[in-house]
């Protein structure tokens, strides 16, 4: 998909998991929000990936017919028809892999096609110091 995309989203997805391995208490969130366009957006965890679900089928299955790479042993891990869905990982992929499923999460199968705008930060999920 989009190479200018994936190039913003790998170094976040580094970072959350550089977060977790120094601090495993500790948990970073990468988001990715695509201005302009309600329910679009994706986000990273050490070891899931969480994202908008506008559809009322099994994620996977749908990921699968648009032939969006699944990850090696991802699981859906929880979702709510219309809403989102988030899935999981056993074994953590390089981050090259993570980026390129979001992308094609955002490019794909939420519809911004190859060249989108990106919003991306990191978040602090938990309080402790």
């Amino acid at each position: 998909m989009g190479a200018d995309q994936v190039a913003v989203i790998r170094p976040l997805v580094a970072e959350v998991e550089d977060g977790h391995a120094e601090r495993p208490g500790a948990d970073y969130c990468a988001r990715f929000d695509v201005p302009g366009r309600d329910a679009t957006w994706a986000e990273v965890v050490h070891d899931a990936v969480n994202f908008a679900y506008p559809f009322a089928d099994d994620p996977i299955e749908r990921l699968r017919r648009l032939h969006i790479a699944v990850l090696p042993g991802v699981s859906l891990l929880t979702w709510q028809p219309g809403l989102y869905a988030t899935v999981s990982f056993p074994d953590r992929p390089p981050s090259r892999e993570v980026a390129r499923f979001v992308d094609a999460i955002l490019g794909i199968l939420l519809g911004c096609g190859e060249d989108y705008p990106l919003d991306a930060e990191i978040v602090r999920l938990d309080n402790g110091g």
